[in-house]
C-alpha cells in the first residue's frame, strides 16, 4: 500500500505515465516498472523520516474521519497550517497556509517501514509525522480530496 498512498501525488502520476510509455515501446518490462514504483515509495518514506525535521500545527473543522486497517483518514475544512521547516523554535512566527478542504491519511510508521522494505502492496502505507505517517492533499498545494 505504500505505493498506493503516494499514487495520487504528481511525481508518482508522472512516473507512472512515463513507465507506461516505456512498457508500450518495449524499452522496459513490467517487473522493472513495478520495482521502480516501489523504489519511489521507499525513497519518499526515507526522505520523510530522516530528512524532514519540520514541525506543524493544524487547525481545522473536522468534517469526516474513518479508521480501517490501521489507517486513519480525516477530511477537514477551513484548514490553517503553521509550518516551521527547521523543526526548532516556536510555531507562533511560522509560515501560515490556508486551504478550504484537505484529506489527510495517517499510517503507523512501523507498518509503513515494513511494507516499504518488503515491497508489499497489501501492507500499510507511509507518510511523515511523529509516531505515525501523514500524507495530505488539498488547496495548499496537494492533489485535492
Amino acid at each position: 500500500m505504500a505505493a498506493q498512498l503516494y499514487a495520487e501525488t504528481q511525481i508518482a502520476e508522472c512516473l507512472y505515465e512515463v513507465l507506461g510509455e516505456l512498457i508500450e515501446e518495449g524499452t522496459i518490462d513490467e517487473p522493472l516498472a513495478v520495482a521502480t514504483l516501489n523504489q519511489l515509495s521507499e525513497s519518499i518514506l526515507g526522505a520523510l523520516t530522516s530528512q524532514i525535521p519540520a514541525k506543524a500545527d493544524i487547525k481545522a473543522t473536522l468534517s469526516m474521519y474513518k479508521y480501517l486497517d490501521n489507517v486513519w483518514q480525516f477530511v477537514m475544512t477551513n484548514v490553517t497550517f503553521r509550518l516551521n521547516a527547521s523543526g526548532q523554535g516556536s510555531l507562533r512566527k511560522a509560515i501560515e497556509m490556508h486551504s478550504d478542504r484537505i484529506k489527510m491519511v495517517c499510517v503507523d510508521s512501523k507498518l509503513a517501514t515494513a511494507a516499504a522494505a518488503t515491497g508489499a502492496e497489501g501492507g500499510a502505507g507511509a507518510g511523515a509525522a511523529a509516531g505515525g505517517g501523514a500524507a495530505a492533499g488539498g488547496g495548499a498545494g496537494g492533489s485535492g480530496a
